[in-house]
């Protein structure tokens, strides 16, 4: 067998190769996206409800009254409703963005994001005139 022979098998191989490599890399590169997204999306929610957190921390160690308190927790609260509240669409859309990447890790965030959104009820929440 001469090497003339062997040249159309090894560039077939080496093609294809190659093609799988880029493959990889064009699919890597593309999950990459959808990861990122969705951490913008995830990261939006987690800053107002850091928000929040700090909020009513503040006021617990100043021990106001239970009325000035309560109206101050409702309003954080609400601030973090509307945040999924005016694009409700956003906060899918980076659950689904993320469902393409790693299903599991979607359901997961759904899942969280459901619980967290049962502990603000929207009827719950007024403001209580401030």
């Amino acid at each position: 067998m001469t090497i003339e022979a062997v040249l159309p098998i090894l560039g077939v191989i080496l093609g294809w190769g190659l093609k799988s490599f880029a493959d990889y890399l064009a699919s890597r590169r593309s999950d990459m996206r959808v990861y990122n997204k969705a951490i913008f999306f995830i990261l939006r929610a987690w800053k107002i409800l850091m928000d929040y957190d700090r909020g009513t921390d503040y006021f617990r160690k100043k021990k106001p009254a239970p009325e000035k308190f309560e109206a101050w927790r409702a309003i954080l609260a609400k601030n973090f409703v509307d945040n999924f509240g005016e694009s409700p669409d956003t906060v899918s859309e980076a659950v689904r963005i993320l469902s393409e990447a790693d299903p599991a890790m979607a359901t997961r965030l759904d899942n969280s994001i459901r619980r967290i959104l049962s502990t603000f009820p929207l009827s719950s929440i007024t403001t209580f005139g401030v």
